[in-house]
């Protein structure tokens, strides 16, 4: 049934993207976000060192006691390869957790931010393969063991498609809430090099998800932010831009 359009629609959550490169600014915008805080830390505890620094305290005070955090990174052997993948389930643990609190009124919140995409389509991709090898004929399985035990998982085109579905489903949970939301992800460059003089310019910026996903996600958001710098040191200027595009096509 249509509804009368008026000022209640304002009180709509909000759902942004926000990505760019390492250092420009996304967690520390991030921080800002209303009301109390949920960060979803995806590789560890530190991507919300920023959220504690001098220069976010200083400037948004109100904010302290307003965040909390969990972190979940996967579980790796010493030579970095996985045994099981177990973290994409974490974070879907951890946020069901978190959601069952603000549930309770034990620990409430208006805002989620996961921090980030790209720890995330790791985490996700790694499931994927785990998948594959489970499922995979006994002929090809005797095959990728002999690489998994040297420590090399090479994906097949499958497991490409699997993260995607993973990140999407993800994604999409996390829009479903009633929560103000902000994915973080870094950012994916298109380049042309000139031959001659082997000079590479950059023909298009956008959120680093893999393939379709560069364009398909940023369309599920209200607003998709740019972040960069200019400047260097005690110049130092961060942007952020919501339009062009150059930025996402």
């Amino acid at each position: 049934m249509p509804q009368l359009l008026n000022s209640s629609i304002i009180t709509e959550r909000s759902k942004y993207l926000s990505f760019g490169h390492m250092g420009s600014g996304k967690t520390f915008a991030a921080g800002t976000m209303p009301g109390r805080i949920y960060v979803l830390c995806i590789g560890g505890a530190n991507e919300v060192i920023t959220l504690m620094s001098p220069d976010f305290t200083s400037k948004h005070p109100r904010k302290k006691g307003l965040i909390t955090y969990d972190s979940v990174k996967e579980n790796l052997g010493k030579r970095g390869s996985f045994s099981q993948a177990m973290g994409y389930d974490a974070c879907c643990d951890l946020l069901d957790a978190a959601l069952e609190l603000d549930r309770s009124g034990e620990t409430p919140f208006d805002s989620l931010v996961v921090d980030g995409s790209t720890g995330l389509r790791g985490l996700a991709m790694n499931k994927s393969m785990e998948i594959t090898y489970a499922t995979a004929k006994s002929v090809d399985k005797s095959s990728m063991k002999k690489f998994m035990d040297h420590g090399i998982i090479i994906p097949q085109d499958n497991d490409y498609f699997g993260e995607q579905s993973l990140i999407w489903k993800f994604v999409n949970w996390c829009f479903s809430l009633d929560k103000h939301f902000n994915l973080i992800t870094h950012v994916w460059e298109a380049t042309k090099q000139n031959r001659a003089t082997r000079e590479t310019t950059i023909l298009s910026k956008k959120p680093s998800f893999t393939g379709k996903q560069r364009a398909s996600i940023p369309t599920l958001f209200d607003n998709v932010w740019y972040f960069s710098t200019s400047g260097g040191k005690k110049s130092m200027q961060y942007e952020a831009q919501t339009q062009g595009d150059e930025i996402v096509e």
